[in-house]
């Protein structure tokens, strides 16, 4: 099998409105992203990159012994895309990775064997997906879900007027993006403008990997 020249990203910047400093803020007396990038570390990946604004950020990855890719402020904002600070990495990194291993530090359980598992699966079907995405299954069917428009009206998440009261059981699963681990092409950034592509992978979780943390209060549950 081909030897893959791969690397994770972490991105981690420094504001952040739901949980002030969140990827500095401590789990078991490591800060959550000390967590994450640890698992890197331990996993088969041989580098390991947090993309970052952040001074302090900066100075933490320094002494954690990983790479350091300094991300312009503009990317750094509460509306900034992860497809935006993923190709603006691969402005200076494309020639050297055939693809990104994409961690995020509000999934601070994830480990090395997570990590070897989904990379595994993705280079077994590497020539025929563009992209792998972790998935837990989703706990409501979205053919159950509405939109309100301005005028009150109800019109069905799905565009099927009858699925939508067919029986729960015969509704086809549905599963729910759980932020552990991303993995994508280099080319399916670079080329195809995208970070799922055409053809995305189901690395499929249990539902008890639901660890992303967005509030204070899952930052607690897990402190519990």
């Amino acid at each position: 099998m081909k030897a893959y020249r791969k690397c994770a990203i972490i991105l981690a910047r420094g504001g952040s409105k739901g949980i002030p400093r969140k990827n500095m803020q401590f789990l078991e007396n490591k800060t959550l992203l000390q967590h994450v990038v640890e698992a890197a570390k331990a996993s088969m990946l041989e580098h390991v990159w947090v993309s970052t604004e952040d001074s302090e950020i900066k100075g933490h990855c320094e002494k954690l012994d990983v790479r350091v890719h300094n991300r312009p402020i503009f990317l750094a904002q509460d509306l900034s895309t992860d497809f935006e600070c993923l190709r603006d990495f691969l402005v200076s990194y494309a020639d050297e990775y055939d693809y990104l291993v994409h961690l995020r530090a509000t999934f601070p359980k994830i480990n090395a064997e997570i990590i070897n598992d989904a990379i595994q699966c993705f280079e077994a079907r590497y020539h025929e997906i563009d992209s792998l995405r972790s998935v837990i299954p989703a706990g409501q069917s979205p053919y159950k879900m509405w939109f309100i428009n301005e005028n009150g009206y109800l019109s069905p998440v799905v565009e099927d007027n009858h699925l939508h009261s067919s029986p729960r059981q015969i509704l086809p699963g549905a599963f729910f993006q759980n932020a552990c681990i991303d993995i994508i092409k280099t080319r399916t950034i670079c080329s195809k403008n995208d970070i799922i592509g055409g053809r995305c992978f189901a690395y499929l979780m249990d539902d008890n990997y639901d660890f992303d943390i967005d509030t204070m209060e899952d930052l607690e549950k897990l402190r519990e």
